[in-house]
């Protein structure tokens, strides 16, 4: 019995040092309420060095998943709200402002600061009308130590994750019964 409590405890033990999973997080203070953006376009960024073509590639084809999923259209030119991503290799530090809500009918701001791990993908998406970022999303820590990259899984299932943050659907959107 003594053994097979040690093997347990061993065991248990191995998977706590070994599990890394990322911080998955979303500012959606400033999110409107229902709105009346209805699509959406998916805006390059310049600095790609952390990805591949292929995981671009993979990170877009989710995000397209994710957003036609909410009942939003995919457009090149004239979009409702813009989409931008990135993957950032090294750590790095968030500033972000938080909603906070003292008593009834008062509301402020107050910022802070979030140190996040090395490899972070941030999506961040841009209301075209309002023109301000409305909502940022990221997962942090996808890079471990040693590590050379992602896996395509990996990158859909982060993303999918940073996504499910992301509370707006689309007007007249109706739910799919199964």
């Amino acid at each position: 019995m003594k053994k097979l409590l040690g093997l347990l405890m061993l065991v248990w033990l191995g998977a706590a040092c070994v599990s890394q999973r990322a911080r998955v997080d979303a500012n959606d203070d400033y999110l409107p309420g229902p709105s009346l953006n209805q699509t959406y376009a998916i805006l390059q960024s310049g600095d790609f060095r952390t990805l591949s073509a292929e995981q671009q590639q993979t990170v877009q084809q989710e995000i397209d998943r994710q957003m036609q999923a909410r009942g939003y259209r995919k457009v090149n030119q004239n979009a409702d709200i813009a989409i931008v991503f990135s993957l950032y290799g090294s750590a790095c530090i968030l500033r972000e402002a938080r909603l906070v809500t003292d008593s009834p009918g008062k509301a402020t701001y107050v910022a802070g600061k979030k140190n996040l791990k090395k490899g972070t993908l941030v999506i961040q998406m841009v209301d075209e009308n309002l023109n301000r970022s409305v909502w940022l999303g990221y997962a942090s820590g996808l890079l471990a130590r040693g590590s050379t990259g992602l896996e395509d899984r990996e990158l859909k299932a982060y993303t999918r994750q940073i996504l499910d943050e992301y509370k707006l659907m689309a007007p007249g959107y109706v739910r799919r019964e199964r």
